[in-house]
């Protein structure tokens, strides 16, 4: 539950919460909404950017550190403390209560926040923390920002008597981390921006849950990643060659990290192409599925590549958990994302595994990827990609949906009475304009849907009943109040929906790292393989 979007929550609570005392209100025949004490709006990011846009902000070029043990104030007991590995001080904050620091910002303007921190040990669960800039906190998102524990196998593979292999158990690696704030949600795939005032600014950050140490927040701006021919152009302008007969096979059993600790080696029976094979004993050959599905989840594989030169990458993987959707992951090289193409790369649903290499969508040639000799890392995270702008729209929808909803149930009360004429237009200001442009604005949303999946049903079937009932009730108002249980039911089965498209699973067996000619394996099994496999 505590994923749930905040708007989305807050509008089921007030539902119930009014629909209490409808009984009561609705006995009055001149009530009308006006009478309803209004409840104070939530700020969310993107209204705080549009306010701050149009006064005239700006994204001015510094970049300022503040030290973690130069904070002002605090409730907390706090302990300043040596780090040998970074050569300096760190404050460690705990579980809850506040921290401040001040910071003098030379220009008024936008500026992203990066934090470097390393978890302390405690419950093993994700470190959260809301921040709070001159007095308040400047919109929704804020409220809520994450940091990631780090998690790894704490043993080898091993086998029980029967030869199966052992899921290993997993352990925490504290490493110190950076972290550029952003949305936990993954709403928005940039990192947040927070409006500073010129002069001094007090920054103040909340503890939500589980400690942490502090060595330093950065105010700076954040690089625009490049697009991928502009990395094209940067290979050619430096001279960079294709890497030649390098063929790198990046198991599951040999990623390195994982963002929680439920995500480790997992096996696969139902394939005979997965490695390690066995068709009946249980091999550790996957890594992920339903585990490796929510948004900000990642997996990381470390590799070395003997040569300098450009490379493909390849995953093989397989969706078959949201039929008529796409998996998204980011792609991080060395921690950083390469180019704009791999923000969000789309794994099609597929019942089989499929080889996922990493190149423009329709086309048989491959993104290059320029690593030099030594040591690398990958990482693959869980972000929602091109369903941000759908979920975003729906998600508003049903925000103002469940308050015509309340309004309604206000005055008819859940229950209502099928003799009387609640003359509804007359008593809610606007309520045949906004279920008309709720309306128009959920068949938009099924039309783009569409032509994201390239397929009909599920998701689009629902939107397109509850379009079609919005304009019946706007053409036949007096029908409203026999026909609320199903306008409640179709908000439920949107709202379940919107829970379910947040989920992202992938199942991947193993990544390539190769030189451009090499050939990649067949990810399907041929028919023998499939007829051996079954017998």
């Amino acid at each position: 539950m505590s994923r749930l979007n905040k708007p989305f929550i807050i509008g089921i609570l007030l539902t119930v919460l009014l629909a209490a005392s409808c009984a009561i209100v609705s006995a009055h025949d001149d009530f009308t909404v006006d009478d309803i004490s209004s409840f104070e709006e939530l700020i969310d990011y993107e209204t705080y950017l549009n306010r701050h846009f149009e006064q005239g902000a700006v994204r001015p070029d510094y970049e300022i550190y503040v030290f973690g043990e130069d904070y002002v104030s605090t409730n907390m007991d706090v302990d300043v403390v040596y780090v040998a590995e970074n050569q300096s001080l760190a404050v460690r904050t705990d579980d809850w209560g506040y921290i401040a620091w001040e910071v003098e910002v030379p220009e008024a303007g936008f500026y992203n926040i990066e934090i470097y921190y390393l978890p302390v040990e405690g419950r093993g669960i994700s470190i959260e923390r809301s921040l709070e800039i001159n007095g308040e906190i400047p919109f929704e998102g804020a409220n809520y920002l994450v940091f990631p524990r780090v998690w790894g196998d704490a043993e080898e593979i091993r086998m029980d008597n029967q030869g199966n292999e052992l899921r290993p158990l997993q352990k925490e690696f504290p490493v110190w981390q950076t972290k550029v704030l952003d949305d936990s949600m993954g709403d928005y795939l940039e990192p947040y921006s927070f409006y500073l005032e010129e002069g001094l600014n007090r920054i103040v950050l909340h503890s939500r849950r589980e400690p942490m140490l502090v060595d330093y927040l950065r105010i700076f701006q954040v690089d625009k990643i490049p697009t991928y021919a502009e990395k094209e152009e940067e290979y050619r302008a430096k001279g960079y060659k294709e890497a030649r007969d390098v063929f790198i096979k990046l198991q599951e059993r040999d990623s390195t990290y994982r963002s929680e600790s439920t995500i480790s080696p997992m096996f696969d029976q139902g394939d005979p192409t997965m490695e390690p094979y066995h068709p009946a004993l249980i091999r550790l050959n996957m890594i992920g599925g339903d585990s490796w599905s929510q948004t900000g989840q990642w997996v990381r594989w470390d590799f070395e590549v003997p040569a300098d030169g450009l490379y493909k990458i390849a995953i093989k993987g397989k969706q078959n958990l949201q039929r008529g959707s796409f998996s998204n992951r980011r792609v991080y090289i060395d921690g950083q994302v390469p180019f704009s193409e791999v923000q969000a790369v789309r794994f099609p649903y597929n019942a089989n595994y499929i080889m996922n290499v990493l190149g423009p969508e329709g086309e048989d040639t491959p993104y290059l990827f320029y690593l030099t000799e030594g040591k690398h890392s990958i990482t693959l995270e869980v972000v929602l990609g091109d369903l941000v702008e759908v979920i975003r729209t729906i998600e508003n929808s049903v925000y103002e949906l469940n308050s015509t909803y309340r309004q309604i149930v206000m005055i008819t009360s859940p229950t209502p009475d099928p003799m009387r004429t609640y003359e509804l237009p007359k008593r809610i200001p606007g309520l045949i304009e906004s279920l008309l442009e709720q309306a128009e604005v959920v068949s938009e949303v099924a039309v783009a849907l569409e032509a994201y999946t390239g397929q009909k049903g599920g998701a689009t079937v629902i939107l397109q009943d509850l379009s079609r009932q919005l304009r019946d009730l706007a053409r036949n108002p007096d029908t409203i109040p026999s026909r609320l249980a199903e306008f409640r039911d179709n908000l439920g089965s949107l709202g379940t929906w919107l829970l379910s498209v947040r989920e992202q699973p992938l199942a991947v067996d193993y990544l390539i790292i190769a030189s451009p000619e090499q050939e990649l394996p067949s990810a399907t099994a041929t028919f023998r393989e499939r007829m051996e496999h079954e017998a």
